[in-house]
């Protein structure tokens, strides 16, 4: 029978370390709180477009190319810490907003469903709301501000 060099070993027993420090890094970064604005866009640089519609109100939507609004918007959410969860529990889509955003980096609009309490993103799942709830008062009268009046 032959014997395993040592330096296999050590080798071997330190690719394994790294692997699960690096597993156990993603899961901590993934589970940490994080500003709610710059999940929806890391780098505000790449901003093309974006539409808000509250849910449950036809006819109130807000479209826009202009980087202002934009940044007023996420200015608002930069305030609210998000948490990623699998699955949230019980939890109602009814109410909230539903938020589209176009960017430069991505290929299709990303879409997100914000609730007072959690957040739904189509590209990266289910996040709970730690220092909600999330005003959409706030966010009616954005829209209200910003919507031009039908003739």
């Amino acid at each position: 029978m032959k014997r395993i060099p040592k330096f296999a070993v050590w080798t071997g027993g330190l690719v394994l370390l790294l692997v699960v420090l690096l597993v156990v890094w993603k899961v901590a970064a993934d589970r940490a709180g994080k500003n709610l604005a710059d999940e929806i866009l890391h780098d505000r640089s790449t901003f093309e477009a974006f539409a808000v519609e509250m849910r449950g109100d036809e006819g109130s939507r807000l479209e826009s190319e202009d980087a202002g609004p934009f940044g007023e918007l996420m200015d608002f959410l930069a305030a609210y810490e998000v948490k990623k969860v699998k699955e949230p529990d019980g939890t109602d889509l009814a109410g909230g907003f539903e938020l589209f955003v176009r960017s430069a980096d991505r290929s299709a609009s990303e879409h997100f469903i914000i609730l007072e309490d959690s957040v739904y993103s189509s590209g990266t799942g289910h996040y709970e709301v730690v220092n909600g709830p999330i005003d959409l008062a706030w966010v009616r009268s954005f829209m209200d501000r910003l919507t031009p009046d039908p003739e």
